[in-house]
This record gives C-alpha cells, sequence and structure tokens, in this order.
C-alpha cells in the first residue's frame, strides 16, 4: 500500500530551502533516507526500528517517576553551563582583540595563553551540554529485565549526576580565576596603549 504522509505546506519565507536542507541534513547524519521520502509500509518498517533501537535508551530513562529529579539536575546544569559558555565566548572575544594592540610580545604571550585556556574551558562546557551519556541502557534495554534496567538507568543517572556536578564547579572555578587574570591583563594593556 502506497501513501504519502501529510506533510504541512508553510508558505513563509526560506522554509522550503531549509526544509530540503534538514531533510539532506538528515540523511547523511543518519544514513536514513527523510521520513516523508518513504512512501510504502515495508519501506517504513525497517527504518522506524533503526530510530526505536536508538532511541530506546532515552525512552527506559524516561519511564521511572524517580528519573525525573535527575532530569531536572541535568536541566539546570544546561542552562548554567550554557550561560558560562556565553562568557567564555566574550573572553575568548575579548583576549583575541587584545592581540591586535600594539604591544611588547610578552604580553601578547599572556593573551596567547589565556585565549587557549578560554576554548579548552568552552570544550568543557560543550561536554556539560551533552545530552546523553554512555553508560544509559541501549537498544536490549527492553529485552531484560525491568528491575536490572531501573538500576542500571539509576546507577547511570548517578553517576553522570556528580560528573556532571564536579566538572560544572571545576569548570566555573577556573572560568572565574582566568576572568580574573583576563580583567589585570586588560588594565596592563592599556599602559602600553598608544592613545
Amino acid at each position: 500500500m502506497n501513501r504519502k504522509m501529510a506533510v504541512i505546506k508553510s508558505t513563509l519565507l526560506f522554509d522550503s530551502y531549509f526544509e530540503k536542507l534538514d531533510d539532506w541534513l538528515f540523511y547523511r547524519i543518519t544514513g536514513l533516507p527523510p521520513r516523508k521520502s518513504v512512501l510504502s509500509e515495508e519501506e517504513q518498517k525497517p527504518r522506524n526500528d533503526i530510530v526505536m533501537e536508538e532511541i530506546a535508551g532515552h525512552l527506559h530513562t524516561r519511564q521511572g517517576a524517580g528519573n525525573q529529579a535527575y532530569i531536572d539536575i541535568f536541566n539546570v546544569v544546561d542552562q548554567k553551563a550554557s550561560a558560562m559558555l556565553t562568557h567564555i565566548s566574550v573572553m575568548i572575544a575579548a583576549n583575541a582583540l587584545l592581540l591586535g594592540i600594539k604591544t611588547p610580545p610578552w604580553l601578547n604571550i599572556f593573551s596567547v595563553i589565556l585565549l587557549v585556556l578560554f576554548i579548552f574551558l568552552a570544550l568543557l562546557s560543550l561536554r556539560l551540554l551533552r545530552f546523553w551519556t554512555n553508560h544509559f541502557p541501549g537498544a536490549d534495554a527492553g529485552e531484560r529485565p525491568s528491575a536490572d534496567i531501573e538500576n542500571e538507568i539509576t546507577i547511570s543517572f548517578q553517576e553522570e549526576t556528580f560528573y556532571r556536578g564536579r566538572l560544572y564547579r571545576f569548570t566555573l572555578n577556573v572560568t572565574t580565576l582566568l576572568t580574573t587574570f583576563s580583567a589585570v591583563l586588560m588594565f596592563v594593556y592599556m599602559f602600553f596603549m598608544d592613545f
């Protein structure tokens, strides 16, 4: 039986272009054809099986009532890490701008060191924003006893919460320290600037 999916037609500017681009990216990243291009149920079943296998761990982790507290913690850490990443990005830009000022080379070396350290902190902040952990149960989760799965999920949430908490505090402390050094360095740059 061939049938087409109902697709909402949009008349917004560039929407059709972005939909085509999104379909192309979906195919390149997942290896699966976009859903609207799969016409028959025979083609949809294997595609849906692959999708469900991939997201099985996501679904299992959200079934337990006790898991909501962990998800809430992850949301808070995500918000804080996003704000910190914004600050780090500004500090990267500020230190990069300082390199454009004609000053002694030793001063530029400090800016480059701070620039590299802030880039490292940006990578740590991106890890804080990671949606998933490798320790959550995968595709075989539905085939094992639910008590084992719940225990595995709880331990995974506990370890990931512990890790993210420690990583957030470390990143925040180092960011605060490097921001202080950057502020001092900016004042030092002002003494060497030609007005």
